[in-house]
């Protein structure tokens, strides 16, 4: 009957730190996860347009995009700040707006935009996009400056290993060496009958 009692203590410790040891080694498990990153970049580019013609540059963005830009408008032959009409268009909408098409639908549309001006939008969707600078209302070459900075965030899949069962494996081995101690410390209780 000695013996029964501290068998009980020790046996569970044993068992709890091989619990503890089989959950450190194999309870981490890995997965695949999505992970947001911001992305941010810039781009410049400059062209001259000729007089009753314009000038297109397209770039293409991810949804949910934020375009900032500056342009910069001067007149070709003096160097003197200029005008410029100034669209941004999707795809579609700038065939349309080619083809002299109604119901365009502009992101920015900026009318006789005067030498230096900013300009934002969202993207509303995955497309390639185009910066439209129309000097067909002129009769001079414009020299147009166009530098931009657009941020959008990317979701990436990673690899991430959870270790929540491998940390609970070691405390289960730490409890189990405590109950294993004192089941080998414990001095037996004596019982009279």
């Amino acid at each position: 009957m000695v013996r029964d009692l501290q068998a009980k203590p020790t046996i569970a410790g044993v068992i709890l730190i091989l619990l503890g040891f089989v959950a450190s080694i194999y309870g981490s498990r890995t997965y695949l996860r999505d992970v947001p990153r911001t992305v941010t970049d810039t781009f410049h580019v400059g062209q001259d347009v000729r007089d009753d013609s314009y000038w297109s540059h397209p770039y293409h963005f991810e949804p949910s995009t934020v375009v900032v830009g500056n342009i910069t408008v001067s007149d070709a032959a003096t160097g003197q700040s200029s005008s410029i009409n100034f669209f941004v268009l999707d795809r579609t909408n700038f065939e349309s707006w080619r083809q002299r098409q109604p119901g365009v639908q502009y992101l920015v549309k900026m009318l006789q935009a005067q030498s230096s001006f900013n300009f934002s939008f969202t993207t509303p969707r995955n497309d390639t996009y185009h910066f439209v600078f129309d000097n067909y209302y002129s009769t001079a070459r414009k020299n147009i400056s166009l530098g931009v900075r657009y941020e959008y965030v990317k979701i990436s899949r990673e690899p991430y290993t959870d270790h929540t069962a491998a940390y609970g494996g070691v405390v289960l081995a730490v409890v189990g060496t405590t109950v294993l101690a004192y089941g080998l410390l414990k001095k037996p209780e004596i019982r009279w009958a």
